[in-house]
């Protein structure tokens, strides 16, 4: 989704008609506890409904990914000068 608001701005800021839309396809971290996590991925705006797979089951490894994930996010936000 940022990779469009981003190509969308640029566009605007070109002067020119933005074209890029959001399909509504990603993934997200569902935490379950005990040191465990779901990994959802789909269409989260499909159309006529969302079209969300799940992982068979929360696993540690889905958990560790999701603290990876939002490690090297925040590590990004922050190192901005």
């Amino acid at each position: 989704q940022g990779l469009v608001a981003g190509a969308r701005a640029v566009a605007h800021m070109d002067g020119q008609t933005a074209t890029a839309a959001f399909d509504g396809k990603g993934a997200c971290f569902l935490e379950t506890g005990d040191g465990r996590a779901w990994m959802a991925d789909g269409a989260f705006f499909g159309d006529p409904a969302a079209r969300v797979v799940f992982a068979a089951e929360p696993t540690p490894e889905h958990f560790n990914a999701k603290l990876a994930f939002e490690r090297d996010l925040l590590s990004a936000w922050f190192s901005q000068p």
